[in-house]
C-alpha cells in the first residue's frame, strides 16, 4: 500500500525539512557570514526577529498555520516584513500559506541565534501544533514530530513517534521503518529507568529483529538486541512479550543465519513461553516460527499439523489473523499449508491455497506479504510445470521485494524465477538470476546459499556447463548435510545424479544410482512424496543411456501414476510424450527437468 503522501512528493519535502532543521543545530557557520546574517537580523523588529527565530525551528519551509500555532502573534507584518527584507519567500499558496527561507544559511544564523531551553521551547511547541492539526495525515508526519521532540530533549515523547513512523513506513518502506527503529532503541536507552522505556523498548528490539531477517542486521547487532529485549521484558514481567521475542529471534537464527537448529530452538523456547503466558491465542500463531526450519530440514507431517492448528486458530477469532510477525498470520498459514500440500499431496488443491493466500493478502493490503506467497507459487509452478504464469508472479515477487527494499525476499524471488527461467530454456539469464542470490550473501554464512545451490547446479547444467553444475550439486549435498537441510539435500543429490548422466553416462552408472537413491530416501523421510516422480524421471533417463528400453518404459508409468495422483496434468503430458517416443525404439532425447 502506498499512500497518497509519498505518491505527491511531500514525504520527501518532509524528510528534507527534518534533515535541515537537524543540520541547522550541527552545521558551523562561519564567523564572518554569521556576523554579517546577525547583523541583518538584529536590525529587524524584536516581533520580526522572534518570528524569523520560531520559523527555523519549524525549518527551511514552513506553513504559516504552524508558525501562528507557536507564535501567538499577529504574522501578517511581520511575514510582510521578512519578505521584503528577503530573508523569506512564499513559496505555496495552496492548499495553504507556505514560506521558505531564501537562504539555508539565514536558517541556520536565526536557528543558532536562540538560547538552548528556549529553542527546545519552540520545539516542544512545534511537535504539539503538528500531532494536532489535521489528524488523518498525523501518521505521514510522525517522523517530524518525532524529530522536534527529540530536538525538545523530550525522549519518550519522541520515541513514542518514531514509533508511528516506523509503523507507517513499514507499509512502504521497511528500510525506513528499521531506522525508525532504531532510534525507539536509543531513546529508551538515553531515557533509563523512565517506566515507559520498557514497553517501548520491548517492542523495538522485536521490531528490529523482525525487520533485520529481511533487510540484513549484523550478527553481533543482532545478539545485542536480543539480549537488550530480555532485559526489558525481565524488567516489565511480560511473558508474553518473551515469547514474541524469542520468536523474532528464531526467525533471525533461521532465515537470516542459516541456523536451522538454532532457530528452531528458539521458536520452542516461544511456544514454551507462550503457553505458560497463558495466551490461548498466541500459542498456535506463535508456532510460525518453527515452521520454517521445520520444513527445510524436512519434518512435514509436523508442520502440516502445526499450520492446520494456526489457520483454525486465526481464521476467525482474531479477524483473519494478528499481525505479531510482519503480517496475517492466517494468510501465511494458508499459504505455506497449500506448499506442504504440493510437496507432499495434492497439487491442485495445494495450488489453490497458495493462490487464495496471495488474493487474501492484495485484499489486505498486505503488499510484502502478497511477495512472499508469490515466491512460493514460483516453486509450485515448478513442480506443475505451469511457466508462464509463474514467471509472471515471480518476476511480480521480485518487483515487490525491490519495493519494499527486502533483501531476503529479493534473493528468494531470484532463486524462484532462476529455477523457472531454467525450465524455460532461459538458462543464461537464470544462472545470472542465481548467482546474484549467492554473490549478495558473499559476507554471511555460506550456509544460506542452501537453497540456491540445487537450483543453480540445475541452471548450470541446462546451460551445459557440465563442471560448475557438479560443483555446486556437491556443495549443495554439503551444506544440506551440514545444516540438516534434509529436503535441499534431496534435490542436490538430484541435481548430481542429472549431472553425471550427462557428464558420465554409461561410465558410472553405479554412481549415478547412489545419488538418486539418496534423494528418494530422503523424499520418503521428509514425505515429500512429488519429487520422487522426478526422480523415477532420473532413473529412466538412466535406463535410456544403458539401453534398458524396458526399465525405461517402467520407471515413466511410475511416474506417469504419481504425477497424476499429485495432479499435474502438465507434467503427465510431458511424460506421456517421452513413453510414447521410448515405446518407438530404444533412442529418445532427454528428458524435460
Amino acid at each position: 500500500m502506498v499512500h497518497s503522501l509519498a505518491e505527491s512528493g511531500q514525504l520527501a519535502g518532509i524528510r528534507g525539512a527534518y534533515r535541515l532543521t537537524r543540520q541547522a543545530a550541527e552545521i558551523q557557520v562561519p564567523e564572518t557570514v554569521q556576523a554579517v546574517l546577525s547583523a541583518r537580523i538584529d536590525r529587524q523588529g524584536e516581533r520580526e526577529k522572534q518570528v524569523l527565530q520560531m520559523a527555523s525551528v519549524i525549518g527551511k519551509t514552513f506553513s504559516e498555520g504552524v508558525l501562528a500555532r507557536i507564535a501567538e502573534l499577529d504574522l501578517r507584518a511581520s511575514l510582510e516584513a521578512l519578505k521584503a527584507a528577503e530573508f523569506i519567500y512564499e513559496s505555496s499558496i495552496y492548499p495553504q500559506l507556505e514560506y521558505a527561507f531564501k537562504h539555508p544559511l539565514t536558517q541556520e544564523v536565526a536557528y543558532g541565534s536562540q538560547l538552548g531551553e528556549r529553542r527546545q521551547k519552540v520545539h516542544a511547541a512545534v511537535a504539539r501544533s503538528l500531532a494536532e492539526m489535521d489528524l488523518e495525515k498525523v501518521d505521514e508526519r510522525a517522523a517530524l514530530i518525532a524529530h522536534h521532540w527529540e530536538a525538545a530533549g523530550e525522549a519518550l515523547e519522541a520515541a513514542s513517534w518514531h514509533r508511528r513512523a516506523a509503523e507507517w513506513a513499514g507499509m512502504s518502506d521497511i528500510a525506513e521503518a528499521q531506522r525508525h527503529w532504531q532510534r525507539v532503541r536509543r531513546l529508551c536507552q538515553e531515557a533509563g529507568d523512565a517506566p515507559e522505556s520498557a514497553s517501548l523498548g520491548i517492542v523495538a528490539c522485536r521490531e528490529i529483529l523482525m525487520l533485520g531477517w529481511r533487510l540484513g542486521l549484523p550478527e553481533e547487532e543482532e545478539g545485542a538486541v536480543f539480549s537488550e529485549g530480555k532485559r526489558w521484558i525481565d524488567r516489565a514481567g511480560r511473558p508474553e512479550e518473551g515469547a514474541l521475542l524469542e520468536g523474532a529471534y528464531s526467525l533471525c537464527r533461521t532465515i537470516l543465519r542459516g541456523d536451522l537448529r538454532g532457530g528452531l530452538s528458539h521458536g520452542r523456547a516461544a511456544e514454551k513461553l507462550a503457553e505458560e503466558a497463558g495466551n490461548t491465542h498466541l500459542v498456535p500463531i506463535i508456532s510460525r516460527v518453527v515452521i520454517w526450519p521445520l520444513m527445510v530440514m524436512g519434518h512435514l507431517d509436523e508442520v502440516r499439523t502445526l499450520l492446520d492448528r494456526m489457520i483454525e486458530a486465526s481464521r476467525d477469532g482474531l479477524d483473519a489473523g494478528v499481525k505479531w510477525y510482519g503480517g496475517w498470520s492466517y494468510v501465511v498459514a494458508l499459504y505455506t499449508r497449500g506448499v506442504v500440500e504440493c510437496y507432499a499431496g495434492d497439487l491442485e488443491q495445494g495450488r489453490q491455497m497458495v493462490e487464495q493466500g496471495i488474493e487474501l493478502a492484495r485484499a489486505r493490503g498486505e503488499l510484502e506479504l502478497e511477495g512472499l506467497a508469490l515466491f512460493w507459487f514460483g516453486h509450485v509452478s515448478w513442480i506443475s510445470s505451469e511457466i508462464e504464469r509463474g514467471l509472471s508472479l515471480c518476476r511480480r515477487s521480485l518487483e515487490i521485494a525491490e519495493r519494499f527494499g527486502s533483501t531476503r525476499g529479493r534473493d528468494l524471488a531470484y532463486g524462484a524465477l532462476g529455477r523457472l527461467l531454467a525450465l524455460n530454456g532461459q538458462h543464461d539469464e537464470a544462472v545470472d538470476l542465481l548467482e546474484r542470490a549467492l554473490n549478495k550473501q558473499e559476507k554471511q554464512p555460506p550456509d544460506l546459499g542452501y537453497e540456491a545451490l540445487a537450483v543453480l547446479a540445475e541452471a548450470y547444467l541446462a546451460a551445459g556447463d557440465l563442471v560448475a553444475a557438479r560443483r555446486t550439486a556437491e556443495e549443495g549435498i554439503q551444506v544440506g548435510r551440514r545444516m540438516g537441510a534434509r529436503i535441499s539435500e534431496a534435490h542436490s543429490h538430484r541435481a548430481l545424479a542429472r549431472t553425471l548422466l550427462r557428464q558420465e553416462g554409461q561410465k558410472a552408472p553405479a554412481e549415478i544410482d547412489e545419488a538418486l537413491n539418496r534423494a528418494d530416501a530422503l523424499y520418503t523421510k521428509t514425505g515429500a512424496r512429488n519429487f520422487k516422480a522426478f526422480v523415477l524421471l532420473e532413473r529412466a533417463e538412466l535406463a535410456r543411456i544403458q539401453g534398458d528400453n524396458e526399465a525405461r518404459e517402467r520407471e515413466l508409468e511410475a511416474a506417469i501414476r504419481l504425477f497424476r495422483e499429485m495432479k499435474a496434468p502438465i507434467r503427465v503430458q510431458e511424460v506421456e510424450q517421452l513413453l510414447a517416443e521410448a515405446r518407438q525404439g530404444p533412442a529418445g532425447p532427454p528428458q524435460a527437468g
